[in-house]
């Protein structure tokens, strides 16, 4: 398939949220996985003016850890975009300095792929004062160049008889499935994708997970990945995952936590309603991408097709980020995600909840049409 990552990026659904972020918080960061486009989309809404700094860059990312209070002092008040923020934890203080002194909207755009707001010290510091944008992986709609509307339809926002073209087979899901959303990987081959997601995962381990916690040996850090991916969709269950990975319980808790922030790892929790006595308060893992589920889990097309348990995994993965990913564009009201089961046994596979009350329950169900 081709694909021209130009014109996609010109169509990220999220762009609108953000340009409405930077017109209410002094500060905004865009969060996200690594190679999902932040860079890109902040420098294209950014704009010829913004000063624009890369801790990628060795020197600013000195100057960044050793005298972040002098490294904003020097570009002045110009609007600034910092990339890699996460790379140098002590500039969100110094930006907070900054921003109490020039309260306009907009001042600093920033990107990390780790969530600013699991660190106390960031949230104690930055209330009120940093919006943050969660950008994920492409869509289907992202992919194609089409708009597409599922949330908007579901939660009631949009016209009920929206009806998309389906198809006939499960193959054709699995297809897109295994391709997943990373926009370098839209475009390439099955061996190629292979190849692209094993150096991925060794890179976020390497220098976003371990940047969150501290973590000796890798090989035991990609074992403890690899077992979530084969429990993708499942009730999270650290003590279980320690035991399968040869872990203490609280090192699998910390290391969980590490993969959630860095975004490879989407915990879904549980949605209780008017049911607080009865429902499972245990969340949902997920691999935050399907395509990148595969790739762990060292299986083709033909492979996954082949097995049925593993297809209902796979699309249920697929079927789940889709969902999220849209949830992140809506304008008008928040859009939370969840699972519910109760004592019973009885589970809904996504609960969609507005801070209205309105809920809608999604169920996903792989069969051979």
């Amino acid at each position: 398939m081709s694909f021209d990552s130009a014109r996609t990026f010109l169509t990220r659904r999220i762009e609108p949220r953000l340009r409405d972020a930077l017109g209410t918080f002094r500060a905004v960061q865009i969060v996200g996985a690594r190679q999902v486009g932040k860079s890109t989309l902040a420098q294209r809404v950014a704009g010829p003016d913004r000063v624009s700094l890369t801790l990628d860059d060795a020197q600013v990312l000195r100057a960044a850890r050793s005298d972040p209070e002098g490294l904003l002092a020097a570009i002045g008040d110009r609007d600034v975009l910092i990339d890699e923020v996460q790379r140098a934890p002590g500039l969100y203080l110094a930006i907070k300095r900054e921003v109490d002194s020039d309260p306009r909207p907009g001042r600093f755009l920033l990107t990390g792929s780790s969530d600013p707001l699991s660190n106390r010290e960031v949230q104690d510091s930055l209330a009120g004062r940093l919006g943050i944008v969660d950008l994920r992986p492409l869509t289907q709609g992202e992919i194609a160049g089409q708009t597409e509307g599922f949330v908007e339809v579901v939660m009631g926002s949009e016209d009920p008889t929206w009806n998309p073209r389906s198809v006939r087979s499960a193959r054709p899901y699995l297809e897109r499935a295994i391709r997943g959303g990373f926009p370098e990987v839209v475009g390439m081959n099955a061996r190629q994708r292979r190849m692209w997601f094993n150096s991925y995962v060794e890179t976020v381990l390497a220098r976003d997970v371990r940047s969150v916690v501290r973590i000796g040996d890798l090989t035991r850090v990609r074992r403890l990945v690899r077992i979530i991916a084969g429990h993708s969709g499942q009730l999270l269950k650290p003590a279980t995952l320690a035991r399968d990975a040869d872990l203490a319980a609280n090192t699998a808790r910390s290391w969980i936590d590490a993969l959630a922030q860095t975004k490879l790892v989407d915990v879904l929790p549980a949605w209780s309603g008017g049911h607080r006595s009865r429902a499972v308060k245990t969340p949902r893992a997920y691999v935050s991408d399907s395509g990148l589920l595969a790739a762990l889990l060292g299986l083709d097309l033909d492979g996954i097709a082949a097995n049925p348990m593993l297809t209902g995994q796979v699309l249920e993965t697929f079927v789940v980020q889709e969902v999220l990913r849209q949830a992140t564009w809506q304008r008008d009201a928040t859009v939370m995600a969840h699972h519910y089961r109760d004592r019973d046994q009885r589970e809904v596979d996504i609960v969609l909840e507005r801070p209205d009350g309105c809920v809608v329950a999604i169920e996903v169900k792989a069969t051979t049409r």
